[in-house]
């Protein structure tokens, strides 16, 4: 008995081996299909921004020859329509406009990033030009801390828009990568703060998205790329953005897939199916050698 066994445990240790071979393949093209299938779904969205963009901004008065001079605030409810014609599902998914104002300037606006307090004198908070690391330690601000916001206020037809130049926390500071002059300052509670986020994984979404338009900027304004800002553009998988005209000028929209919610949730249950039947097999192939 003892002989018999023993030699039924080889075979199983073979044949656990062998099967993990053959499975493997199988488990690599699944990983790459749910990968393709997320990047073609981003891509999807991205190509039909350009038109969201259009429909929206009409809807809204916008007439392509006479759209908003930058600095004005005007032009900062613009960069609100940008965002909100341009939501994914109801997170963000940016883009670029380049127009002609109604001087007849090159002009350009992204869709901002903008978070509101609860119980507030104003709508948004503009943390737009913040850069990636500050986003991010922002974002996680633990509750019950006093946040100090430095900017300057901009009512538009529908919106008080706060346009941060710093932020303050417990002596810690946050400064805009874009100067804005400071002529307002309000206090308000992390508790009240609400980002357009509902987790960590679609802010991540978005920094990934915005870590190209510097560079797609400079493209769109016609000035040359560096060699690093040319991959940057076109180092994803795929078609990495949408370069589009419309009535109002240029639109610009990349990518934006959500890695947690579009492939992990599918990921788990291929590795749990995957190890559901290499378990089955193996236990019948112990069987089968025990028997023998």
């Amino acid at each position: 008995m003892k002989k018999r066994f023993s030699k039924a445990a080889r075979q199983t240790m073979l044949a656990a081996a062998t099967l993990a071979l053959l499975l493997a393949p199988f488990v690599c093209l699944g990983v790459q299909k749910v990968k393709n299938e997320a990047l073609d779904s981003a891509f999807l969205w991205t190509i039909h921004a350009p038109h969201d963009v259009e429909t929206y901004l009409s809807e809204h008065g916008l007439r392509p020859d006479s759209m908003p001079v930058s600095g004005t605030p005007d032009w900062y409810q613009l960069r609100v329509f940008l965002s909100i014609a341009s939501s994914n599902e109801g997170w963000e998914t940016p883009v670029i406009l380049q127009y002609k104002d109604a001087q007849r300037n090159p002009t350009v606006q992204r869709s901002g990033l903008f978070a509101h307090c609860v119980d507030s004198d104003f709508s948004l908070l503009d943390f737009t030009d913040f850069a990636a690391k500050d986003l991010r330690a922002l974002y996680a601000c633990p509750s019950g801390c006093s946040i100090q916001l430095y900017g300057k206020l901009v009512t538009t037809e529908y919106w008080k828009i706060i346009c941060l130049n710093r932020v303050c926390i417990d002596g810690t500071e946050w400064r805009a990568q874009t100067p804005v002059e400071e002529t307002d300052h309000y206090e308000i509670r992390s508790d009240d703060l609400r980002w357009n986020f509902e987790n960590r994984a679609e802010l991540e979404s978005y920094l990934d998205v915005v870590k190209v338009f510097p560079a797609a900027t400079k493209e769109l304004c016609g000035e040359e790329l560096s060699c690093d800002e040319s991959e940057l553009l076109t180092s994803r998988d795929g078609p990495s953005y949408i370069r589009d005209s419309i009535s109002y000028g240029t639109v610009f929209a990349r990518h934006a897939v959500n890695w947690h919610d579009d492939l992990f949730p599918t990921l788990r249950l291929l590795a749990l199916c995957t190890a559901v039947l290499y378990l089955l097999l193996l236990f019948a192939l112990y069987r089968f050698f025990f028997r023998e």
